[in-house]
Formats: C-alpha cells, structure tokens, sequence
C-alpha cells in the first residue's frame, strides 16, 4: 500500500505546483492517503466524503433542454424555480437569478417526472439497461430515496405519477403487455404493495391523475382507454378498477390527457382531434360535495372544442387549461364553456403548461386611485416583474381597467396565476396572463445538436442545430450573444459539423447535402453569397491549419478536399480532392509546425500524407500511404510531443482495441503500445476522441468513449490509476470541445438538444495517481489474481528461468541472478504467459523496449527488466485476452479467403496452404511440427522432396476440430458453462459424470480414474462453496505415479456446488511449462494443477 511519504515523493516527482492548488482540501488529502494506507483503495473509492478529490469533471451549466418532458413550476411566495430535464439531467432553475442546481445519478434518459401538491418531493425516471426511479427534495435539491432496476431489464418504463400527498407512487411499464405498479415509496421497501396487470393493447400511457380533493382517487390516461382507481391506505390496495367504455360511433382519434378540477365530480380527458370528453357519474353536473366524491365513472359527453391536436390538458382554480398543436391555449370552467384564449403569440405546438404552486393574491383598484407607472413593465428589457416585486405587501395591486376580461356576458376580469409554456421548437416562456406578456426563458432549440465549437480568444461557444440555427453563447455569463440561421438551400439538408480556424480567424460549416460554407467567426453571417459544393455526399470534419491558411474536409464517400486561402484576394481557393481511402476516414489533421501537413487516418488501416496545400498551381494528391496496423482500426490520432533526440514528431492514436500507440510521422512506424482505458465503465468502449487540455503543457489528455470521457495523465504508460472519467450523455457522446484556457469542457450528445458544460478538476487524476503506487504497484490489478495470484508468480519464475537458459542448462559455474534478460528473449516469454504475439507484434514490442529512452537520452536498450518486462504484458496482449468468438472469426477468415468455400470447414490441404501462403510468412516445416505437436502424432522425415504429410489430420477441417482437437477446448463445457443457473441451491451432494458414471460424494475420499484419451480429456469439478467465501473446507490434490493411468484423489467435505465447472487436465504435472490438454473453465478463466491447492486460491482464479 501506499503511505504519506510515497504520496509526497509522487507529488515532488510530477508536479510540484499541483500540491498547492487551491482546489485541494489538504486536511481531506490526507486523511484520503491515510485510508488508502489503512484500508486499501477499493475501501477508499466507495467512501463518498472523498468524491470532491476524485471528481473529474464538475457540471456548471446546461444548454438546451428535453422538450418531451414536460416543465414543473415550484414557484410559490418563497421562490421563483422551474423543474425540467436535460437527457439524463435533472435541472432545478431559479429564472430571477438565473442559477442552476443539477440532479445527477440517472444512467439513462429522463423519460418521466411528477410531484406532489407542495412542489417539496420531485420523482424522477429514466428508461435504460437499469431503470432507475428517484425521489428528491426540491428545497434541498437532494435525493431522498432510490428503486433500482425497476422494472427489471429488458423491459421499458413508460410513466409515473405521484399523489398530492407524495406518499403514493404510480409506475406504469410494458412488463407483460402493460402493469402498473404502486408503490408507498416512504415504507422503504424493494417490492411494490399491489400491481395491475392489463393484457389488453391500450396504448402508450399519457398521463396519471389523481384527485385534488381525494388522492385514493385517480385516473390513468392511455392512447386507447382511461382506467379509474380507488386505493385503500389502510389495506393498502386497489379496491376498485372501473375501465368506461366509450360509444362505438365515437371519432375523437386517441387520448392524450386529462386532468380532474378542484371541487368537481367530473373528469375530463383531451384527444387527438380537439375534443374533450367528460366521464362522471351523473349524466348532469351535480354541485359539489365532499361525502358525494366517486371514481366509479362513466362516458358522459364529447365536446368539440379545436381542431388541432390537444397536446395537453391541466385545471388550476377550477379551470380546465388546454393547449394544442396550433400554439392556442384556451380556458374553460367547470362545464367546458370557453373563458378566455391566447391565440396568435405562439406559432408552434405546445408541449406542456405549468402554473405556479400558490395562488395569486390580488386587490383591484381603479386606475385614477394609483400610479399607473408603478405596475408598468418595460417589455424590452427582458425583465420579469416578480423578481422584483416588494413582498412586504402580501396582495399584489391590479388595475381594474388593465386585466383581461373573460368571454362571458359579464365581460369579468379574467385572472389567473402565471405559468410555464414548452413548445415542441424547443422554446419555454414565461406567460404573465395580467399583462399578457410572453417572455421567452431560454434560447430556442428547434432541432438536435449538429455541433459545436469555442472561440479561441473569446468565452464563446458556438451551437448549429441540424435545421440550419445557430447560436452563439457567452459560456462565462451562459447568455445567448446572437442567434442566426443558415440559408436554405435544399429542404433536406442538415448542418452536420462546423470548425473555427486557429486564432478563430474563419469559421466554416459543412452540411449534409456536401455544402460548406464560410461565415464570419463572430456574427455568424455567410460570407459568401453561394456555398462551395465538390459533391453530393455528406460534410464529415474540417480541419485548419496552425497558419489559417489551408483547410481541408472529408465527406461520407472517403473523399478529402483542400482549400487554400489568398490573403491578397482574401478568397479560398479550391486546390483538388482526391478519394484516397476505400474505408471510411477516422481523423483529419494538420501537423502543428511548417509546412503543415495533412494527414488522414480510415478503417482500411492506412495513414496517408498528402502534397503541401501551398499557392501554386499543385493539386492535392496523395504523397506517401502506409499501412499502419496489422489488424486493428485506428479511430483517432493527434500529434504528440516528440523527445530532445527525436528526428522527427509523432502521432498518438487510439485504436478500437483500447490501445494508445505511438506512431513515426517520419517512418509511420510503430515505437510503443499503452494499454488506455479499458476496464470500468471503459469496458467495451474505446477511445473515439481525445485533445489535449490548452494551458497545461500537454500534460493533460482529454478523451472520450461511447458515453464516457475522462482525463488521461501524460505521459501515458499503460498505468490503469492515470486516468479517471464520468459518465457525459446516456446514448452517446458525438463530439467535446475544450475552451482556450482549459478550464471546460462542452459535450453534446447524439440526437440530443443539450450541451452540458463541465469544470476541469485535474486535481482528481493527480490524487488517483497518488493513490496507485510506485512502480507495479498500480499494474497489479490488471494482471489476473493480482500480485499474489498464480499468473504473477509465473511470470516471475518464467523471467528468472529465462536467465538460466541464457546461462545455459549444463554448466558447472555458480549461477548469477540479475534482474534483467536479453530483449530476444521477450517473444518467448510472452507466448510462455499466455501471450501470443503475430511476428508484426512481435516487431512492435521489440521497437517499443528498444527505443524506449532513445527519445529522452539517445541510448538504445538491448536488456529489459522484470518490472519493464510486466509493463510491457500488459501494454500489449489483448486488453480482454482470447475469446471464443476471436477464434471463430479467424478461422471463418481463413475458409472465406476465397470465393471457393464459404462453407464451414475446407479440405486439408487448402487449410495447410492458406495458412502458408495468406498472412504473416510461414513454412510448410513449421506448420508441421505444431499441428503434429499439439495432436501428439508420430513425426516422419518426409520425403525427397522436402514435403510432409499431414495424413493424421483429417481430411476436411472445420471449427470444432481446430478448438477441440487442436487447441484442447472444450465447446461444450463453456457452452454449459454460459448458460448455467447459478440459482440452483437445491443439489444435496456434489455430482460428477465421468464415462457415464455418476459418482455421489458426502464427506469421504473419492477416485476417480484419469486417463488421456482424446475424447476424455475434461472433466467436471465442482464449484466453490455457496457465497465464494466459505473458504473454512480445503480441497487437495494428490498423485500417483507418473504413468498413463493416474488417479486424482478429490477430498470434499460436504460441500454443496452451485454449478459444475470443468477442471482442465496436464499431460504432465511435472512441468510448469507444458501446454494443458484442455483449458475450458467455463467463462471463468485458467486454472493449472500444482501440488496442492486450497478453496483459496482456487476461488481466486475459478472466479476471475
């Protein structure tokens, strides 16, 4: 472990300045190195106090928001709050001061919200891989309570709902055709109290209700039916479930609201074709009374009230509120007769309405007894009253001659509490019903995010919507600067990227239809009155150089196209394209010094230079292309700093198999191989971007996968505690940029409307690089068992023995043990650990040992280390090993070279040549001695002509030969091993089945015979204890003699397995460095018989 002293000496040894930054908190520093000392940093890492060091990235501010999730008002006497959701973000937003508080733990989209009466308990929702509800306490902004994994994967929750009360909650999913669950949340518990269960196709749920003068009351709104329910608190159940049917004849299209009124019996539901219909009890509307109150309702009436598609349907102060697809909000009392409307201010389809928590408080006086400047708003100046308003006067002073009247014959004042409109455009306003004024929140977000970009030399951050809007925010006031829209030109083309040249001196926008334009990096304005258009096909990336005078893009059809800027004319001139990959392109760049070269990377694996982009008459052309990598793809590159004898810069690139490998851009070859972030919430997501962090000396590398990104410390060396990252968009991050002065970073997520902004917390990846160690110590856990498990101590004993061949076997002479070896002895050693490199590896890893301080000091390494040598392991095998389905791919590879079989298996002969003539080179010789060694045939020497005889393979080769006969595997024990219940507790005694002979055991030794024929080579051995920590039983191994019978004697007391697993067999347990027979652990991993062995280690290793 790590201790203080080490801690310091990490800090001393990187960066001294670091250790006094103010964002430290010192005394948590080191009480945090004193746990990790104590406890371990697994311990450490679960212990929240200590998130505030470990903490990446901090959210500052979000752009956009979710436009089907509806806005909550929680303003009342206290505070002016609204409640929406951006993406998996919860957001609580004070519109006087114009702050944010962010609710964060949703892994997946925000899909559903409620709250209760008081606007105190919020619930939350999203719909994932792991469904996740959430209560939060809106005065706090804290969360109170979590149901995970509700309703269990694979199913999708569609709705929720909370009673006035907050103590019922309503979840409706699609688990069997449609269950509605309920839950009293406050009790604690992990099971709902009662379920519905309707098999019926009602439809996508809309909307849950309950009663405001009766919360057992309430209603569930679906596309097709509305179900009414009555709930029991003291059984806590449904008593009653009424389903209404509606007459036949009835053409209201589907329902999409409802809503109960405050002191009426009746409900109302809203539909898709402007109509309200009434469900009650009596066919009349009876006066209200308390002991009358019944949700056993039936179809009363339709009424016709628009022709546009009622979005939403609310009542607030016994008014029924409407709001269509026309942007027309209309109120109606209790008996649906029009009010009052608000028609004409908003052209778009209103999403959802949200009023106040509090009703107004007002007197009315006539307008000669006040000052009327005193109420009067200055509409200009965007300015909302209430943040202003003297709430020392508990009634707010309306002139009577001023408020709107109501469409009755009366011609009454018509006043109600302000509220909140969401538009499907991607616009919320403030509506002030008194002055009849709309004041627009937020900018508008007509569509999703194209991308984005950020002004090097001012705070500004650039967003294109995909429909042609731009908008451009100051990120340090987050106000929108202007907003402007691209011509239009074609109806269906959509703004897919958009980049600023260095020192932000032109700004250019690609589009979908193969567009790009050019317009002025402040206002936003189109500099030319035409685009420049070379194709048809999609605008993928731009690129400037560091002189803003080249620039180059890609489009969808792997073409690059080059433009060069005049400053005497101040024109882009065209310089050429040329279509030079055949795969899709990854990356564009310019190098970073004179002349600027531009470089491209594509999925075909090539790295390609092309001709200088200069004032000339040269077209662009290809200059060099080299195939950079054997079998993976690399997805990005950036240039990386080159060393104080380095002849020529290099390229970083990150593959898809979470590597980071460092390229020549002299000789485009190889020089080393970093394992990046692979494991965690980088499991199965690689690297697709990564920059450095401006103002930091390129210390700091951001990047990001699928969903995540993170801070990579520098210099990258494989070390699993240099990097750290978060979670930034549920779906899929589709591109990040970073502010000129390296203090945040924007995410924008795929087929998204949001922006997230983060702060920049370098802090955290210094102190988890503290945490990891010196030396191996952070390397141990990516190593299988970890420092004291099996593989480690091989790799040790397999070093050390590597210096005893080098000494040689037969030599009288003492012995010398050093800690190092000859680079040549490496490719063995590497295939005796389990790592098997092709010759193209082989040559990487060579290069990589070789030239590893040639950079820094010029020398060249001809010896490796031990600690050198477990860096080297782990940078280059595989980051998940080998799989099953690797093999199957390789082998499919192999009998689809050619048009001749594609089929599942190929004749001998044509395997023998492929494997000789396609790939790395191999020899016939070579081939023959492995098939023959691994299949235990007898070797012949072959005839005069040199040619072998392959007789004891089959004729036809497919799969199942090449991993069962070949390799040892055995497809059926992992296949079992796969699909096994691990649930079954109800297995007595321990059962084996070998040779068809079942042996019970229950506390007595057992034999079982041994033998090596080919068919019998794996055999079942029990798991673990129930619980993996039941290690009180041992299990040993003993051996007879060494002949072609052995026994294994299998001691077990009483044991009870949870599944059978499969215990691979040695041809001889003499040796350390035989091959195994067979190797199928099921999905567990390796396990090799070594004298003796306790539940300890073999829980260890079955389990990893």
């Amino acid at each position: 472990m790590l201790n203080y002293a080490e801690g310091k000496e990490i800090q001393q040894q990187t960066v001294p300045e670091w250790f006094s930054s103010p964002e430290i908190d010192l005394p948590l520093l080191d009480s945090l190195i004193d746990d990790n000392n104590e406890l371990g940093t697994d311990a450490v890492l679960k212990n929240t106090s200590y998130n505030c060091l470990l903490k990446p990235f901090e959210m500052e501010w979000v752009f956009g928001f979710d436009v089907n999730v509806p806005v909550i008002n929680l303003s009342d006497e206290e505070r002016c709050q609204i409640f929406y959701t951006a993406s998996n973000i919860g957001i609580l937003y004070n519109y006087c001061t114009k702050t944010m508080n962010h609710l964060r733990g949703h892994q997946s989209k925000i899909v559903s919200v409620c709250l209760d009466k008081t606007g105190q308990w919020l619930a939350t929702a999203d719909n994932g891989p792991d469904n996740t509800i959430m209560i939060w306490d809106t005065h706090k902004a804290t969360m109170v309570w979590t149901i995970f994994n509700h309703p269990p994967s694979g199913n999708n929750l569609l709705l929720i709902g909370m009673s006035p009360s907050a103590k019922l909650l309503v979840i409706i999913s699609d688990q069997d055709e449609t269950t509605i669950e309920f839950w009293l949340w406050t009790y604690g518990k992990d099971a709902p109290d009662d379920t519905y269960t309707n098999e019926n196709n009602l439809g996508a749920p809309k909307s849950i209700e309950f009663h405001p003068n009766k919360e057992q009351h309430f209603m569930i709104v679906f596309e097709k039916s509305v179900l009414f329910f009555c709930w029991d608190f003291e059984s806590n159940k449904v008593t009653k479930t009424i389903h209404p049917k509606t007459p036949s004849n009835l053409r209201v299209g589907h329902y999409s609201d409802a809503t109960y009124v405050n002191h009426c019996h009746e409900s109302f539901v809203a539909s898709s074709k402007g109509s309200i219909l009434v469900f009650g009890t009596t066919i009349y509307a009876r006066n209200y009374a308390d002991e009358a109150i019944d949700n056993e309702k039936f179809y009363v009436k339709c009424i016709k009230i628009s022709r546009a598609y009622i979005n939403c349907l609310t009542s607030i102060d016994q008014l029924i509120v409407t709001g269509d697809s026309n942007g027309t909000i209309m109120f109606f009392d209790k008996c649906v007769k029009l009010l009052y409307w608000i028609s004409r201010q908003i052209t778009k389809p209103i999403k959802s309405i949200s009023f106040k928590l509090n009703p107004r408080k007002y007197n009315l006086v006539h307008q000669e007894t006040t000052d009327t400047a005193d109420n009067v708003e200055d509409t200009s100046s965007g300015l909302i009253n209430e943040c202003f308003v003297d709430f020392s006067d508990e009634y707010e002073r309306l002139i009577l001659e001023q408020v709107p009247r109501d469409a009755t014959l009366e011609n009454r004042p018509f006043i109600t509490r302000d509220f909140f409109i969401k538009t499907a455009d991607g616009t919320m306003y403030l509506m002030n019903v008194i002055d009849h004024r709309l004041l627009p929140i937020f900018p508008t977000a007509d569509s999703n995010v194209a991308a984005i970009d950020v002004h090097e030399e001012m705070p500004y951050l650039v967003i294109a919507y995909t429909k042609g809007r731009m908008v451009l925010f100051n990120y340090e006031t987050e106000q929108e600067v202007l907003t402007t829209f691209l011509p239009e030109t074609d109806p269906d083309a959509l703004i897919t990227t958009i980049k600023y040249s260095s020192q932000c001196l032109h700004l250019a926008c690609g589009r979908s239809n193969g567009e790009l334009w050019f317009l002025q990096p402040v206002l936003l304005a189109q500099i030319y009155v035409d685009p420049f258009k070379f194709s048809n096909d999609k605008v993928v990336s731009i690129a400037f150089s560091q002189s803003s005078l080249q620039m180059a893009y890609f489009d969808s059809n792997m073409t690059v196209f080059a433009f060069y800027y005049d400053t005497d004319t101040e024109d882009w001139i065209f310089k050429g394209k040329v279509r030079s990959h055949y795969k899709d392109i990854c990356n564009m760049l310019f190098l970073d010094e004179d002349p600027f070269g531009l470089y491209t990377i594509g999925k075909d694996r090539h790295l390609i230079k092309y001709t200088n982009i200069a004032d000339n008459d040269e077209e662009l052309d290809i200059l060099t292309r080299d195939r950079i990598e054997q079998k993976d793809i690399p997805m990005y590159f950036i240039p990386y700093p080159r060393g104080k004898f380095s002849k020529s810069g290099y390229f970083l690139i990150a593959d898809d198999k979470h590597k980071y490998k460092a390229i020549s851009s002299r000789t485009s070859m190889c020089t080393a191989v970093y394992l990046g972030p692979a494991y965690g919430c980088f499991k199965d997501s690689h690297v697709r971007k990564m920059e450095f962090l401006p103002k930091s000396n390129k210390k700091y590398l951001i990047f990001m996968t699928k969903k995540h990104f993170g801070i990579q410390m520098m210099p990258v060396d494989g070390n699993p505690f240099k990097f750290v990252g978060c979670l930034g968009h549920p779906d899929e991050i589709a591109d990040f940029k970073i502010s000129n002065d390296g203090r945040h970073v924007f995410t924008v997520g795929k087929d998204d409307r949001t922006v997230f902004m983060w702060k920049v917390r370098t802090t955290s990846v210094e102190t988890m690089h503290i945490l990891g160690g010196l030396e191996l110590q952070p390397y141990y856990c990516l190593i299988e068992g970890g420092r004291g498990g099996f593989l480690y101590q091989e790799m040790r004993d397999l070093f050390y023995y590597m210096q005893i061949l080098q000494q040689g076997e037969q030599i009288s002479a003492p012995r010398t043990v050093t800690n190092y070896i000859n680079i040549g002895e490496l490719p063995d050693l590497m295939r005796a650990c389990g790592y098997y490199p092709s010759e193209y590896e082989i040559e990487n890893l060579l290069t990589d040992i070789r030239y590893k301080l040639f950079d820094d000091s010029g020398i060249l390494k001809d010896k490796v280390t031990f600690c050198e040598f477990v860096k080297l392991f782990i940078n280059h095998k595989p980051a998940y090993g080998y799989t099953i389905d690797a093999l199957e791919e390789a082998f499919e590879a192999i009998t689809t070279f050619t048009d001749e079989y594609g089929g599942s298996d190929m004749p001998r002969d044509d395997f023998i040549e492929a494997l000789t003539t396609t790939g790395e080179q191999v020899s016939t010789e070579q081939i023959y001695r492995c098939f023959a060694t691994l299949l235990h045939a007898e070797t012949t020497s072959g005839d005069l002509s040199g040619e072998r005889d392959f007789g004891f393979m089959p004729d036809s080769i497919d799969f199942d030969f090449l991993a069962e006969d070949v390799l040892g595997l055995d497809l059926d024990a992992l296949e079992r091993g796969g699909g096994g219940d691990d649930d079954d507790d109800d297995v007595p005694y321990y059962y084996y089945k070998f040779d068809e002979n079942p042996y019970e055991v229950s506390s007595k030794d057992i034999s079982i015979p041994y033998a090596f024929e080919q068919k019998d080579r794996s055999r079942k051995f029990p798991s673990p204890p129930n619980g993996r920590n039941s290690r009180d039983r041992s299990l040993s191994f003993s051996y007879g003699d060494y002949g072609t019978n052995q026994d294994i004697y299998c001691r077990l007391d009483e044991i009870r397995p949870k599944r059978e697993s499969t215990l691979p067999i040695y041809d001889d347990v003499r040796s350390s460095r035989r091959k195994p027979r067979n190797f199928g652990l099921s999905n567990y991993g390796h396990l090799k018989i070594d004298y003796s062995y306790s539940w300890n280690n073999l829980d260890k290793y079955i389990y990893n």
